[in-house]
């Protein structure tokens, strides 16, 4: 039979002569053989309900409610006439038929590289993924975690260290994908290669109480303060729902050492290698391959100056899916899970975030007054006790109130109300400042109807770069001030008797302005000392 007729028949598995990188180490076999002789029959047979076995035996439930039990002595199984499987009846199946039929559908060269990667990844380094060729190298952190990076790796230097025996045996995946799971992990998804790292750490075997983990809800009450609650479902979501978007975290100080580095740091020891760090100047590069498949994006010191890159990182936020560009790869699209982690000493200028964004979750951190040295030790020794507290004593919220977990008024504080007040125009802030006067020195106006013509008439009839159309963008973007009707009104002249002008005008309360009168007469303190 052709090599042709063995590949195209769904009963027959492919060749399985020994196949050698090295001639002294035979364990470097072919996959199919690999799978026929180490494999069990239960890891092969696993995914067919119908089908169970128990030690030397095998039982089919068949047409009809019957069963039938059958002993496995020798190395190839035949299917029983009226058995309810995927299998096929009749033929002598080797394990590799069965578990390329049930768990690939028949797909030959998917089921070889799940073998090789999930029972002979520790000798083949190296994946194929369409036409590239990578290696997967590991190395420990400054935690002494392992760390996986994957380069672009060419072919004819593979076979140059090892000549070109081993390319039989390097994993062949379609593409790339990011499946993110920090419980069950799968390496190899429908024959794509995962790019989401396998989670280092376990849970604690045992309930965990609060005074086991003194460091971890330190650090947690630390940086969320009053939203402490809210700050545990945050890491109980980063934990057990990788997949679930969350609102950009924004942590602000003007000092330093008040704990921001160490919370990152701490990101990074528990989520390894699916945690990055990056700079700000980052978002703005073409290659993003560092960042595209992570769950965790931190970005310390930040100062966002230029839109464009504010825009992409508020998109990024949101993204669903994003184009990965990869040095000297084709470029390939990829689902994005990533959460973004802001650390800056800016404390209200860091980036330009607009009233109507809901994408922020704004932390003052405050100075820390007990310095302890040994905090990021004591943080990697609770991660397991932490994991474990997170599982058993974490209420999980409620994903129904916000695509971001968390709603609006929940993220709401006086920090994030002040960056706001500080990402608005100059010109707002001017016409706020020359409004609050003219309000003051008339004590007895409540309101006032004004076009924006008027206020260049009024505050910035000499200044060219202030047009009336700019003025008109900003009292309906930014004061929410959209024009009003056509009517007959008196400007800033309030105490005419005649409404003498015709126009739009937008209507500007004193409350609005003034949120503190200035008393007639002056407190006792601070009278004249004569």
């Amino acid at each position: 039979m052709s090599k042709k007729s063995v590949a195209s028949n769904n009963s027959t598995p492919p060749e399985t002569k020994h196949i050698f990188i090295n001639p002294d180490k035979d364990k470097y076999l072919n996959p199919v053989e690999y799978c026929n002789n180490n494999l069990s029959w239960e890891a092969v047979l696993d995914g067919d309900k119908n089908l169970s076995v128990h030690e030397d035996t095998i039982t089919f439930h068949l047409q009809g409610g019957e069963v039938e039990t059958l002993s496995l002595d020798s190395p190839y199984l035949v299917i029983p006439d009226r058995a309810l499987t995927k299998l096929p009846q009749r033929h002598p199946l080797s394990k590799f038929t069965c578990l390329s039929i049930l768990k690939f559908k028949g797909n030959y060269n998917a089921c070889m590289s799940y073998i090789t990667l999930k029972y002979q990844s520790n000798d083949v380094p190296y994946i194929r993924v369409g036409t590239d060729y990578f290696k997967v190298i590991y190395k420990k952190d400054r935690y002494g975690l392992p760390r996986r990076t994957i380069k672009a790796w060419k072919k004819e230097t593979i076979t140059l260290d090892h000549t070109s025996s081993i390319l039989t045996h390097i994993p062949r995946f379609d593409d790339f994908c990011i499946e993110p799971d920090n419980v069950h992990f799968e390496q190899m998804v429908e024959n794509l290669y995962n790019l989401y790292a396998k989670f280092t750490h376990s849970p604690n075997p045992d309930t965990v109480t609060p005074d086991q983990i003194p460091a971890s809800l330190t650090l947690i009450n630390h940086i969320f303060g009053e939203q402490y609650e809210m700050g545990l479902q945050y890491m109980k979501v980063l934990y057990e729902r990788p997949r679930q978007a969350l609102p950009v975290l924004s942590l602000l100080s003007t000092e330093r050492e008040t704990g921001k580095t160490t919370f990152i740091n701490w990101l990074n020891m528990i989520f390894g290698d699916n945690y990055v760090q990056i700079g700000p100047e980052d978002l703005g590069k073409a290659f993003n391959s560092h960042y595209a498949s992570k769950n965790i994006i931190a970005i310390d010191e930040t100062l966002i100056e230029k839109t464009a890159a504010g825009e992409k990182l508020k998109s990024l936020a949101t993204a669903k899916s994003i184009t990965v560009d990869h040095k000297f790869v084709a470029n390939y699209m990829l689902p994005f899970f990533a959460k973004i982690i802001l650390c800056t000493n800016k404390v209200l200028d860091f980036m330009r975030i607009d009233d109507e964004e809901i994408r922020f979750w704004v932390r003052r951190i405050p100075h820390i007054t007990k310095k302890n040295t040994g905090m990021e030790e004591q943080l990697a020794q609770e991660i397991p006790m932490f994991l474990r507290y997170l599982r058993d004593s974490v209420p999980m919220p409620d994903f129904s109130q916000s695509r971001m977990v968390f709603t609006s008024d929940q993220l709401d504080n006086s920090w994030l109300k002040a960056v706001k007040e500080e990402s608005r125009s100059g010109l707002y802030k001017e016409l706020h400042e020359k409004m609050e006067h003219w309000f003051l020195n008339h004590p007895s106006c409540e309101s006032l109807f004004v076009t924006p013509q008027d206020i260049k008439n009024e505050f910035f009839v000499r200044d060219n770069n202030i047009s009336v159309s700019y003025i008109k963008k900003v009292l309906r973007d930014e004061f929410k001030l959209p024009p009003g009707k056509v009517q007959r009104y008196r400007g800033f002249d309030p105490d005419s008797k005649i409404a003498y002008f015709l126009g739009r005008p937008v209507k500007l309360d004193r409350k609005s302005f003034v949120t503190e009168e200035i008393s007639e007469e002056p407190e006792q303190d601070d009278a004249p000392p004569f």
